[in-house]
């Protein structure tokens, strides 16, 4: 797979964990774990050939974080049934602005 199947495959899963996480009912962390831990491992999986694989890593933290923002607010808008709130939108001002931080500082 290229890199950015990669980035796909992780954003996908992490998508995932925060769902099951806000609608599986957990009763603790240990309840948990035995269905969050496989699938933290397969985003890490990912996560490490995007890095690895693609031409720069500018490129592979931005194509990770756009897909991760835009799937959280697709997750927690349309399957959660959350409202995106200023809070949401502040949070991706500022994953943007840490983007363009990044950007300059490299």
């Amino acid at each position: 797979m290229t890199w950015w199947m990669w980035a796909v495959v992780s954003n996908v899963t992490i998508m995932v964990i925060e769902y099951l996480n806000r609608t599986a009912g957990f009763v603790g962390p240990f309840d948990a774990f035995k269905i969050t831990f496989p699938l933290i491992l397969i985003a890490q999986i990912g996560l490490f050939y995007c890095w690895r694989d693609a031409p720069q890593m500018l490129l592979a933290w931005t194509v990770f974080t756009l897909g991760n923002c835009i799937l959280r607010l697709i997750s927690a808008t349309w399957f959660v049934g959350e409202v995106p709130t200023l809070t949401t939108l502040v949070g991706v001002a500022l994953i943007m602005a840490g983007g363009a931080l990044v950007k300059v500082g490299g």
